[in-house]
């Protein structure tokens, strides 16, 4: 399998997951900056020209992230990284890596960018005040959600942790006080003490 990943973006659960099955697959890093999500050949893979990108070994190109983390999953289902399909378990876990994907991940993006939703100074700032206090809201229920919890399903392991990871990591970016979520940052934590997250971030170089 070949990831398709930014630095530091959401293609860095897939590629978390991919360290942790431990099955043979490369990485390659897109740079927008130089302009490589315009070439063709990028926009033959991914038609709205977002990463991450999944080749598989059979030569299909997977998008969107949540589609992706839960394949790859499923290539050592016995490391039980995502229950098994059918089980109440599984429709759990769809919930969370729902619930990461449309309130927090896309919570963060006006963050990153907030004059791409106004066309004044003015209105940047404004949507980027709004903004913060969303999502500070929803990070407030997903903290106390995480209380008394080593992993967003409880003991094990699953996609949706390299996920939250992910996206909470994003508030080193944009100046969230992270410390106003204790359960967070205690997950982020047990998330960094993982060999395979070690290796990534090392890889990505995005270790302090």
């Amino acid at each position: 399998m070949k990831l398709f990943y930014s630095q530091g973006a959401c293609s860095l659960a897939p590629h978390i997951l991919l360290e942790e099955i431990g099955l043979p697959y490369t990485a390659q890093q897109i740079s927008f900056d130089n302009g490589d999500g315009e070439k063709p050949e990028f926009k033959k893979m991914s038609p709205f020209g977002y990463i991450p990108i999944l080749e598989t070994n059979d030569g299909e190109f997977l998008t969107e992230g949540v589609a992706i983390q839960l394949f790859i999953a499923d290539q050592k289902s016995e490391m039980n990284f995502a229950p098994r399909a059918g089980s109440f378990e599984r429709v759990k876990l769809h919930q969370w890596m729902n619930l990461i994907a449309t309130e927090i991940h896309k919570g963060f993006s006006p963050l990153f960018g907030p004059q791409a939703y106004s066309k004044t100074p003015a209105g940047a700032e404004e949507v980027k005040s709004v903004c913060t206090e969303a999502l500070g809201k929803k990070l407030d229920i997903v903290d106390s959600l995480l209380a008394n919890k080593k992993y967003v399903m409880g003991d094990q392991f699953t996609t949706a942790d390299a996920y939250l990871f992910t996206v909470f990591s994003w508030s080193n970016y944009v100046g969230l006080k992270r410390e106003k979520w204790p359960n967070l940052v205690a997950h982020a934590k047990t998330m960094m003490e993982r060999p395979a997250v070690r290796r990534v971030m090392e890889a990505e170089d995005l270790l302090d």
